[in-house]
């Protein structure tokens, strides 16, 4: 799995990622004015906004355990606390599609409960662990570029070229794609062509 997002096409991503999700909840939205069984349509347009989610989550995955052995000797990233912060928004989007599935959709949220609360903090803890990994990859990537550990000042354009992952992945699949297919070697040369 991590093989085939270190190889895939920005252009596949982006469309795994904007294009395709976009394309099919217009079509759900279509079919929910003609549809009176609207707790079944929003959780299907919940499902299909997973989809963006789940790729990003590998593509992080990928770039930051799939290219961790180009990391030059001296170069130590933390993958036990990646892969920690990584599954947390895997926990917290299964436990919300279960909630959503067991409890009628649109009524749990309604009807809140003690469930919202506990979603509340895992969305919180969520967004920070999807900013964890996201800066792990960028740090990644330039450490790898550069050789050397590096700080944030280093890494910030691409920190945020990831975040805008609709810009970003343009410009860092190229490189990623290069960079997996390349040795140690000539990583200078491959780097140098962007």
């Amino acid at each position: 799995m991590i093989k085939l997002f270190l190889k895939a096409k920005h252009w596949q991503l982006f469309l795994l990622v904007m294009v395709v999700p976009i394309i099919i909840q217009f079509i759900l939205f279509a079919t929910v004015f003609r549809n009176s069984n609207f707790n079944g349509i929003f959780i299907l347009i919940l499902l299909i906004g997973l989809i963006p989610v789940f790729v990003l989550l590998g593509w992080f995955w990928a770039i930051a355990i799939g290219l961790n052995d180009r990391l030059h000797d001296g170069i130590k990233m933390n993958l036990k606390r990646f892969k920690l912060f990584w599954t947390i928004p895997l926990i917290y989007f299964s436990l919300l599609i279960f909630l959503f599935i067991s409890n009628g959709g649109l009524r749990f949220v309604s009807e809140g409960g003690g469930e919202v609360g506990v979603i509340v903090l895992l969305h919180l803890l969520s967004m920070f662990s999807m900013f964890y990994c996201l800066n792990f990859c960028a740090k990644t990537l330039k450490a790898i570029e550069l050789k050397r550990n590096v700080t944030f000042s280093d890494y910030a354009s691409e920190f945020f070229l990831i975040w805008f992952f609709v810009i970003g992945i343009w410009v860092f699949q190229p490189k990623i794609n290069a960079i997996s297919q390349g040795t140690d070697e000539n990583n200078d040369q491959i780097l140098d062509q962007f």
